[in-house]
């Protein structure tokens, strides 16, 4: 039970305080947990977590830099990817890459994209990327910014689920029995 203390206090604290509080065990102490000195130490720490690697493109769009995860997702090392010409883009995505490069430089403001990257090993990964812009100092030129992760299983089973869903309409179509689907309310919905 609390205090009262602690009761008249309960107002000040946000929502996600106080289920902190209530429900989560105290945090480990020791080795198992990595220690981030840095605030860009843990933002990077956070975003590996998410299976998210950063990249930063100058103003000419060469990639300058990449985060360690991009090896694991793509199988470059951070140092392989910022050579020209190793990232590769579905030659179908390339609208959407130029659309959300474009969008971010016109607007200032962050964009979305769903394109397909090649692996080292030669297949393609689905990437979902959000892209940022900012002037990295006074007088100096455009960057962005590039936060991506792999999204190859859910384009697969988007894929799978339309094809599913398809097979299903051609054998309703197809047969002679006949097939309805209702709703909660008993509403005939096909």
């Amino acid at each position: 039970q609390m205090s009262e203390q602690q009761h008249d206090t309960e107002p000040l604290l946000s929502q996600l305080q106080q289920t902190v509080r209530l429900h989560m065990p105290s945090p480990r102490h020791g080795p198992q947990l990595r220690v981030f000195g840095e605030r860009s130490d843990r933002m990077l720490g956070v975003l590996e977590a998410m299976g998210t690697w950063v990249s930063e493109f100058d103003s000419s769009g060469g990639m300058i830099y990449a985060s360690p995860l991009i090896e694991a997702t793509l199988g470059f090392t951070p140092q392989e990817a910022v050579t020209p010409d190793c990232l590769q883009f579905h030659p179908d995505d390339l609208a959407k890459v130029i659309e959300a490069g474009r969008e971010v430089r016109a607007t200032g403001g962050p964009a979305t994209s769903q394109t397909r990257l090649r692996h080292k090993q030669g297949h393609w990964i689905w990437v979902s990327t959000s892209l940022v812009g900012w002037v990295p100092a006074a007088g100096g030129k455009f960057h962005t910014i590039a936060f991506s992760r792999d999204i190859t299983a859910l384009k697969t089973a988007e894929a799978a689920k339309l094809e599913s869903d398809a097979r299903y309409r051609v054998v309703a179509e197809m047969s002679c029995d006949l097939i309805s689907e209702a709703n909660e309310e008993g509403r005939i919905t096909y």
